[in-house]
């Protein structure tokens, strides 16, 4: 299924309407030139972990699919592996499953001091979310190195990955983080229309699951966990 480009060009026009560069947080945003790097979600809203995720030349590069009991979404890569795995019935904490690591949601994504947005963790680095007026932005942190744009029109997201996210392994790491936000898991952070109480059948994370704070939602006993950089794939398994 092919999905249309209209929408990744009419983006591109609002940011060039001010401009070639596009200067936020302190990060030059330079329009990109081609489509080479683009990934598209064919669904999304409540329904992104049914999607499919394609390239520019309309390859499916990712699927998601859910078991009958809609308990568990697998990821299936572009050899029909399976390369993540998510678990939906555990107490309503869903685990993510990949890279060898299993953790927690609320663990992989979360809140850290001195950061804008949320963050996961990703062989020992860090990688922070960050909303623009008409994109987003996943950058290294702290070096603020972009690492993807993410872009949303009429319910789809779509992700641009940089050269330096590639070399960094990050897409399926990227693919995630998307489909989680868009769903409206983390307050502020989700795109319009995101945020639904259900994702093709499952019980969504809604924006309450890392605290309307700012701060990581509660821990296992009901208490309020404290941000920290802990959980990430490298760091935590449970």
């Amino acid at each position: 299924m092919s999905i249309q480009r209209s929408n990744e060009q009419r983006l591109r026009a609002a940011i060039a309407s001010d401009g070639d560069t596009v200067v936020s947080h302190g990060l030059a945003h330079q329009v990109p030139q081609d489509y080479a790097n683009i990934y598209y979600f064919s669904k999304g809203g409540q329904d992104v972990f049914d999607a499919i995720v394609q390239d520019h030349d309309d390859r499916v590069v990712f699927r998601f699919a859910n078991n009958e009991g809609q308990e568990e979404t697998r990821v299936y890569g572009i050899n029909d592996e399976v390369v993540a795995i998510i678990d939906w019935d555990v107490h309503l904490q869903p685990v993510l499953k990949y890279g060898g690591e299993e953790m927690k949601v609320k663990k992989w994504i979360a809140r850290v001091p001195g950061n804008t947005g949320p963050v996961i963790s990703h062989n020992g680095h860090l990688y922070e979310w960050i909303q623009e007026q008409f994109y987003a932005v996943v950058r290294s942190s702290p070096e603020a190195e972009r690492k993807a744009v993410i872009f949303n029109d009429k319910d789809i997201p779509a992700v641009e990955m940089t050269p330096e996210g590639l070399h960094d392994n990050l897409l399926l790491p990227i693919v995630l983080f998307t489909a989680f936000t868009e769903c409206g898991l983390v307050k502020g952070h989700g795109f319009p229309g995101a945020g639904e109480d259900t994702i093709a059948g499952h019980t969504c994370i809604n924006e309450s699951f890392l605290g309307v704070d700012g701060k990581s939602g509660e821990n296992d006993n009901g208490n309020e966990d404290s941000a920290s950089t802990e959980g990430g794939p490298e760091s935590e398994a449970h």
